[in-house]
């Protein structure tokens, strides 16, 4: 590990920087610049008729630099100064067409994101008396200091429960969706904490477990009842990152970096198909109402199917050599993490196959445009070389002590393969799951959130400017006004009264799985 230092000073301040080039800063920043420069051969065409493309890409350039400088300056300044960076021009992005929707989802993604980073500032006035680096923090750090930072930096990467923000930031353009999913926004997340993770005891392991098990669990449930294929891949990302804090919970660090590579990859690729595909169905993002891909543009669909296969693991893909070393080194752990961890995995294939299904049907097509996107197909040419030799090329990054034949991991991917197809054939599954009395998706995370969160900041700012513009008995009468009073309490009751039994059987069962994996 190389790390060089330059020395800026002035009669005011005196500053070390640091840039570390050590192997995963290298791999990283290099793999998200290739995929950077994928997205904007992508965002050129996808943007062209836009008319303010050359504000988008400054924008989305300023988005980049803030996640290198968050990869390559280890300095704790730096490093917040980079991560602050990556919340504040996300939320520029998200609410970038100006929608009413678009507002919404923008608003929620940085109250969410401004909770993570506050959390980090609170932990970083300790770690500031002591020393700057994050690479030389020392193993007796508090233990808040430890769980605001923990928390703080699985915000960013949207754990539970704080999850509900980054389906929202699909109101993004879909250029946006690619970078934020795949290489930077909720990357950054899993990056310190793997920067971080020789720091942690075996409580704070047990709390990454516990965290990441629970997002992979509810995310790949959450995508196999989804309709809206943007939602769909980003409830997948949730998915792979619950994994990813799941295995750095277990103390597998190396290999949590090996699938971090790997999912900014196919994710990226995925992102750019779908974006073909909505551009060419007049911007339909519904499952139902969009055209057959495998009909109007079979090239995009095999692409798509090779990124899906990634994503579930199948074998010599990229996803394979560090997912199945994932469910190799977990082979023996107990019932319930057993359970859990394969049924998540049985639910991504699941809802893999499920989009080829949809996207890959003959129906005649109605709505589709025809656009000429030959010349950008480079973005996903390179990608897709990435994915189907990458794992090959980088698998002695870790040690692959394998106990489990060969054909016992074939049968199992047949079975798993076969099982979701028959599902889908015989539509038994998707009829359980829409059943009202245990309706499972993040519909009721989105309404805490949101309530919880724009609820106290709407109270604040009325308190504060009742006090400010009306003077101070004005605010004391609000308080101890009945009719108010009054009005507060119907609407609470009102919002708790919308939830029907399941919500209540799914937040036991969160409570209880919590619970168990302690």
């Amino acid at each position: 590990m190389n790390i060089y230092y330059f020395e800026l000073s002035n009669v005011v301040f005196n500053l070390n920087l640091t840039l570390i080039s050590d192997y995963i800063s290298v791999v990283f920043g290099g793999l998200l610049l290739l995929i950077v420069g994928s997205v904007y051969l992508f965002g050129g065409f996808y943007m062209f008729n836009d008319s303010n493309v050359v504000r988008f890409f400054f924008i989305l350039s300023m988005f980049v630099v803030s996640m290198v400088v968050l990869i390559y300056c280890p300095h704790i300044i730096f490093v917040f100064v980079g991560y602050d960076g990556l919340g504040v021009i996300s939320f520029i992005l998200v609410v970038y067409y100006g929608s009413s929707s678009s507002w919404v989802a923008g608003i929620k993604t940085f109250l969410i994101n401004r909770l993570g980073d506050g959390l980090f500032l609170f932990g970083l006035i300790y770690l500031l008396i002591g020393n700057l680096e994050i690479l030389n923090i020392s193993y007796s750090v508090s233990s808040v200091v430890l769980i605001c930072l923990i928390l703080g930096w699985s915000t960013k990467s949207a754990q539970y429960p704080f999850l509900s923000w980054l389906p929202a930031a699909m109101a993004a353009p879909t250029p946006v969706s690619a970078l934020v999913h795949s290489s930077t926004l909720v990357t950054a997340g899993v990056y310190l904490l793997i920067r971080f993770s020789n720091n942690l005891g075996n409580s704070f392991q047990i709390l990454l477990i516990s965290l990441g098990l629970i997002t992979l669990f509810v995310a790949s449930f959450c995508a196999c009842v989804e309709m809206d294929v943007k939602k769909i891949v980003a409830y997948s990302t949730l998915s792979q990152l619950g994994l990813m804090v799941y295995t750095l919970g277990n103390g597998l660090i190396g290999l949590c970096y090996f699938h971090l590579i790997n999912h900014a990859i196919f994710k990226a690729l995925m992102f750019i198909v779908v974006g073909y595909m909505i551009m060419s169905n007049f911007h339909l993002q519904d499952l139902r109402l969009l055209n057959s891909l495998l009909l109007n543009n079979y090239f995009l669909f095999i692409i798509i199917s090779v990124s899906v296969m990634a994503l579930s693991g199948f074998p010599f893909l990229v996803g394979f050599y560090s997912k199945d070393v994932i469910i190799e080194s977990y082979f023996m752990i107990n019932i319930l993490q057993q359970m859990l961890f394969l049924g998540s995995l049985i639910f991504t294939s699941f809802y893999g196959l499920r989009l080829i299904i949809y996207l890959g049907n003959l129906n005649y097509p109605i709505n589709i445009t025809t656009i000429n996107i030959s010349f950008s197909y480079l973005s996903c040419l390179g990608l897709t070389t990435l994915i189907l030799f990458w794992g090959n090329w980088f698998s002695w990054w870790y040690q692959n002590n394998s106990f489990i034949s060969f054909n016992f991991k074939m049968g199992v991917l047949f079975l798993i393969i076969s099982g979701a197809v028959w599902m889908l054939v015989s539509g038994r599954l998707l009829v359980g799951l829409n059943t009202r009395w245990l309706y499972i998706n993040l519909s009721y995370i989105n309404n805490l959130n949101t309530h919880n969160l724009v609820k106290v900041f709407s109270n604040v700012g009325t308190y504060y400017s009742n006090y400010l513009d009306l003077g101070i008995l004005k605010a004391i009468n609000s308080f101890v006004d009945i009719n108010n009073v009054s009005v507060n309490l119907n609407s609470q009751l009102k919002f708790l009264g919308e939830f029907n039994l399941s919500y209540w059987v799914w937040i036991s069962l969160v409570l209880v799985l919590s619970v168990l994996l302690l």
